[in-house]
């Protein structure tokens, strides 16, 4: 939702990519609920965002983030 259809149409209508992937990657963090997590959520975020852009894959975040969720969820229960 934020990349291949928030992005892609702020893209569109500014043609500024770097705004997109701002605007985006606030609204990307501004979606999870823990704040204590929303400032590395979107830092995250502008890189999934700058993949987007320099790939023009939606695949490419999608998995990035995959990975970044799984990771999470190992760590997590390693730690317990």
């Amino acid at each position: 939702m934020f990349r291949g259809h928030l992005q892609t149409i702020i893209v569109r209508l500014t043609r500024m990519r770097w705004l997109a992937v701002i605007v985006a990657s606030i609204l990307f963090a501004l979606v999870h609920e823990h704040w204590s997590i929303r400032i590395p959520i979107f830092a995250l975020s502008l890189g999934f965002g700058y993949m987007y852009e320099r790939t023009a894959n939606l695949w490419v975040p999608i998995f990035m983030h995959a990975m970044f969720n799984g990771l999470s969820i190992i760590a997590s229960y390693s730690s317990h």
